[in-house]
Order: structure tokens, then sequence, then C-alpha cells
């Protein structure tokens, strides 16, 4: 499979959708707002679950009393209404307790605070995952290869900013004294466990993240690249599995070494000359072709002595 077809297959988040206006900025728009709660909506893919439960009750009469403290974080959305970022607790806490409305901390433009933006970036350029391209009065952040490859395999989920805001603004809400340290991170817990079972491999991700190292030949199992590393050739599919082994209990004990031509010609041809062969036998040493068998799981190897 080529690496141009197997990208062709997956669908690229814009950089720009990612992280924001591409141009560097740090500036941004912002304004404390009371927004009625029917008009605020959670995010897609939120990772957090609302519970009606004593932390919940604990919520709902602080804000009986009080109100609500501290500010949720949303940004309008295209269909009307808010996009909440931060604040589902508050939300929930209010319609419990009756409220019709809540502040939201408005800021819509961008990735986090100015401070933090810039520390986004530069960790994206320092990573290799973005650089700077230079024009006459501007500066632009453009994706690497590598910065393309890593938000292609990504979940959803973890590619959104969204998320960044909304565990920075649970900190606060922790500094606050409005949430609980072991809640917060129960949630990341939680979240975490659910990617691992539920997140599918990107199909032909091995090409999108090439190792670098030399190429001998096709894996006969899968048709990907084999590449040579210092225990021996391997397949650059994980997943597949296949590898010559340089300390191959036959090869050793015949004392062959398996060198890069050799390999290539195994996978090319599925034999390849060796001289010098020793016998374990005998002592002495005879040429002969080296045979590679695999089928499918296992690996090995016999000699053919036909010319």
């Amino acid at each position: 499979m080529s690496k141009a077809g197997s990208a062709a297959k997956v669908k690229l988040s814009s950089y720009d959708d990612l992280f924001g206006n591409a141009e560097e900025k740090t500036g941004s728009e912002e304004q404390i707002i009371r927004a009625k709660l029917t008009d605020l909506h959670e995010f897609r893919n939120h990772p957090f679950r609302v519970l009606d439960d004593e932390k919940m009750e604990e919520t709902t009469e602080s804000i009986s009393k009080y109100g609500v403290l501290v500010p949720g974080i949303a940004r309008p959305r295209a269909e009307g209404g808010y996009e909440i970022i931060a604040g589902h607790r508050r939300k929930r806490g209010s319609e419990r307790a009756g409220k019709e409305d809540m502040p939201e901390d408005a800021e819509r433009k961008g990735l986090g605070t100015p401070a933090t933006r810039a520390a986004v970036i530069e960790k994206l350029v320092a990573t290799g995952f973005a650089e700077r391209k230079k024009a006459k009065k501007s500066v632009r952040l453009v994706p690497t290869e590598a910065g393309v490859s890593l938000i292609t395999v990504l979940p959803e989920q973890l590619q959104s900013p969204l998320l960044t805001a909304e565990w920075e603004h649970r900190l606060k809400e922790i500094e606050c004294g409005e949430l609980g340290a072991d809640e917060f991170l129960a949630g990341i817990r939680d979240m975490v466990a659910a990617l691992v079972r539920d997140a599918a491999p990107v199909d032909g991700a091995e090409v999108l993240f090439p190792s670098g190292r030399p190429v001998v030949g096709k894996c006969p199992r899968c048709g990907a690249e084999v590449t040579e590393s210092k225990n021996g050739y391997f397949c650059e599919r994980r997943s597949c599995k296949f590898g010559l082994w340089r300390d191959n209990r036959f090869l050793a004990a015949k004392k062959i070494s398996l060198t890069k031509k050799m390999a290539s010609s195994l996978l090319t041809q599925g034999r390849a000359y060796a001289s010098g062969i020793y016998s374990e036998k005998t002592g002495k040493t005879y040429d002969a072709f080296i045979v590679l068998e695999d089928d499918g799981a296992r690996s090995s190897y016999k000699l053919d002595f036909t010319k």
C-alpha cells in the first residue's frame, strides 16, 4: 500500500480548526455574560460525567445560597446559544437550584490564555509538529508531515482544544475549593480507560510514521516494508510481527551471519546463497541456499543444496 493511498483514506482536520488561527496572535476577545441555562449546550464528546451525587448536592446548596461564584467558559454556536467548554456541573447545579441563568466567561478565539497559547505554539515547534513560515509582514504556523500524521491517528476527543480548556478550568475549581482533586483525577482515569478500550487503530497508520530505517524488502505476510534494525529485519507494521532475527537459533548453530543482502534475497526470492556454513556433525564447512518458510505465524529456515 502506498503512502499516498493510505493517507487518502483518513480524514484530516485542518490545522486552524485544531489550534485556532494559524497566525501567531496573543490577543483574545472575552466578556462575562449571564447566559440562560436553556442556551447552554455540551460540546461534542464531552469526557466528564455529571452525576446527581453527594457532590452535586453540595454544589446545588452552594449555588442556592451564593449563586455561581466561578463563571463557566462557553463560546457562541453557529446554530444559536453557547457551547460549554467548562462548567457542566455548575449548569446542572443551577438547574437543580431553580436558577434560570448563570455567569459565563465567553472567551472565543484561539486556545487558552495568551500565556498558555504561546507555550503550546513553542511546544509544537520544539517537538517538530509545526514550523514557522515567514512572510513579508507576518509569521504563520504550518503543520509538518509529522504533525499531520499525529492528528490523523489521534482520537477526535484528544484533538480538541476544548479538552485542555476544560481541564484548566477544573484546576481552577480545585483551587477555589469547588471540586475535589480525587474527582478530577477519576474523570481523567475514566476517559483514558475509555479511549484505550474503544479507540480503533487507523488503517495504514504505519505509513504515516515511517521509522526511517533502511528498507530491505516487502513483508511476505502483509506487504508492508521490512527494515533493518540492530537485532535483525522486521516488518514496519507492528501488528504483523514478521521478522528475521540475526540471532536465530538455526542460523547461529551453523555460524551464518544474516547480512542485509541475504535478507533482501530471502524477501524477494524466498532463498539466499550462503557460503562457509558450519557443519555441527563434521566440523567442516559447505555452501548452500537458505530457504525461508513462513506459515503466517512463524518463520523458519531450511537448506537447499541444489544449484
